[in-house]
């Protein structure tokens, strides 16, 4: 699947603009573009989403890539992303307690 970057997609930026003018925040542009293309909205997370989220947010993509290429909500990728994130940051010290008798 071809990621589409939000500074690439003249389309998107249109949209992010037109909504913009019409009151909406800059968030809520994205997750309205997002949920045009989600196909897994309200679907549960599978191990190749989750690999997937980890593997493109250590690389350099935003939110809304990932939110793009999963098929998800800007919302719920970055909620996603925020745990995803919290859990390999504190790794070592959540298998210390996890596993501590």
């Amino acid at each position: 699947m071809t990621v589409l970057s939000i500074q690439a997609d003249k389309t998107v930026q249109r949209r992010i603009a037109k909504a913009r003018r019409a009151g909406r925040s800059q968030v809520q542009a994205l997750n309205d573009e997002c949920l045009r293309h989600a196909y897994n909205h309200h679907a549960p997370w599978s191990k190749d989403d989750f690999e997937m989220l980890i593997n493109m947010a250590t690389g350099d993509n935003t939110t809304f890539d990932i939110a793009r290429t999963l098929g998800r909500s800007f919302y719920a990728t970055q909620a996603a992303r925020q745990h995803v994130g919290f859990c390999l940051r504190h790794a070592s010290s959540l298998r210390r307690y996890l596993y501590s008798s």
